[in-house]
This record gives structure tokens, sequence and C-alpha cells, in this order.
């Protein structure tokens, strides 16, 4: 069987949520606490020995949550993805690389509002600013938005980290037609995928199992380009935001990170490409 006790094993997604830091007055949700410590404690339950901190949107491009969170752990235990904006400078690059950051995020599903800028035109432009820092870009966005962005992501000089399932989304009727396009994704040699948040690829009345089908042809295709995330402390979803004003406190959901990675383990069933998915692909992707 696999380890889960392995030290080296990463969390490839997890969120620090600190009220001494301010959050962005743009924000389309505000979060409840979830401090360092506490995610120290969640994360003994799936045995992750390190982790990649997730600037979360709230903070918008401020990142000083997440530069304090990894400077308390330590490049041993920690590397971060940030989000940058275009007024960010070379020398606050630097200052999130000496920190630890290793990429750029760029969220296209935090806000039910809307109003984004052409996926394409912003994902070119984040390619280019990070890519002589040897940085990835951390993409989430529904798969029909990337299947558009095909051409930018063949021509991408950085690996391309697709979140939560790359964006697939299931109803009853299971994926529609997105199952191939995220196949097709894949076949780029610097796309990435990140198994995590199976409560963002399935609607509530569907069980989390209905993933097991793409996670085996993920596994399949791209064994060395996978990895695993709790999506700790596991924030709720846009349809609720729409619902609810932006100054009242979101709830995080019920969920259990350990259970979803013993379903993940089973549903890869090879002790070779678990350990990859865990250990070696992230250790490559992410610099540790």
């Amino acid at each position: 069987m696999l380890n889960h006790k392995d030290s080296r094993n990463v969390d490839a997604h997890a969120h620090i949520f600190n009220p001494a830091f301010p959050l962005s007055p743009a924000r389309s949700y505000t979060p409840g606490r979830a401090l360092l410590g506490e995610y120290g404690n969640a994360a003994a339950g799936w045995n992750a020995g390190r982790v990649v901190l997730v600037q979360p949107s709230p903070y918008g491009s401020d990142n000083s949550v997440l530069l304090s969170s990894l400077r308390e752990l330590g490049p041993a235990k920690a590397r971060g993805i940030a989000v940058i904006s275009g007024q960010s400078s070379d020398g606050e690059l630097d200052e999130l690389g000496a920190a630890g950051v290793v990429g750029v995020r760029l969220n296209r599903q935090a806000d039910p509002r809307g109003g984004y800028e052409p996926l394409v035109e912003t994902l070119g432009n984040l390619i280019q600013r990070v890519a002589g820092r040897e940085w990835i870009v951390q993409l989430y966005s529904d798969p029909e938005s990337l299947a558009a962005c095909q051409d930018v992501l063949a021509a991408s000089t950085v690996p391309i980290l697709l979140d939560h399932y790359a964006g697939l989304r299931a109803g009853a009727e299971g994926f529609i037609n997105t199952t191939q396009m995220v196949l097709d994704l894949v076949k780029n040699p610097n796309v990435w995928v990140k198994l995590s948040g199976p409560y963002r690829a399935c609607q509530p009345a569907v069980d989390h199992s209905a993933l097991a089908g793409i996670t085996r042809k993920l596994s399949e295709a791209i064994p060395d380009r996978l990895v695993w995330g709790s999506d700790w402390p596991y924030t709720g979803g846009g349809k609720d935001r729409a619902n609810r004003s932006v100054n009242d406190v979101e709830p995080f959901r019920n969920f259990d990170a350990a259970n979803y990675l013993q379903q993940v383990t089973e549903w890869v069933g090879d002790r070779e490409r678990m350990e990859k998915l865990l250990i070696h692909n992230p250790t490559a992707l992410f610099g540790f």
C-alpha cells in the first residue's frame, strides 16, 4: 500500500485566512478564520509534510498573509502561489520569490459577478510576466474557456497548472462533452492538472465518485503532470456567493480531505502513480 505518512507528501493547494491582514475592498466574499496552526492540525489527517499555499482571492494582490505564512513555515516545508496585478513591480516579484513563491494564480471562478477581461489576453500577459522567473501559472476556469486558449497554452514557455480538475462541472447527467475537452488540453506537454476540490466539480446532489473515471484517465494520460491538493479550508462556491452580502462571513464547507485522498488512491489504483502524484510531481513542479 501507499505510505500516506511519508513526510515528502505534498498538499498542493491550501489557503490561510488571518484576520490580522486586511481583505480587499473589491473581494467577492468574506472568509472565516483559518490560521496556519489550524492548517497544521488539519493536515495531520492526510499526512502531508509539505504544502503549497495559494493566495486567497479575498486578499486581492496584497500577498502579505501569504508571505507571512511562507516565512513562518520555511522553504523546506512550503511554497507559495501569489496573485499579482498589472501594477506589481519587479521588486515586488523579487520579494515574493525570495519568500518561496513559485507561481502566480489566475482565478476566473471566484466572483459570481463576472466582469473579467478576456481570458486569452490576461493569460498571455501573465505568462509573459513570469516567463523569466521559472514560475508557473495556476489557472482556474471552465473547460470551454480553457479550450478557447489552446494556442496560448501550447505556446506557453512556463508550466500551466489547471486547478480543480480543470474546472470540470458534473450534473446528474455527468460531464457533458467536457471530459474530452480536458483530455485534449493535457496533450500540451506544459499543461498540468490538480486533483482537488471535488465539490467544485460535482453539484451537491452528485456523489464525488463521479470523478473516478476522469481521475483514472488523467492518471493514465499524464502520470507525470498530476498533483493533489486538499483545498483546505474548503471555501464555498460562487452560486451561494451571489445570494450573500459580500460583508457576511461565508461558511467553510464540511469536507473530509483525508477521505477524498483515499478515494483518489483507489481510483488511481497504482502505487507508482500515487507516489508521483503526492511526491515526485509536486517536488519537481514547485521546486522543493
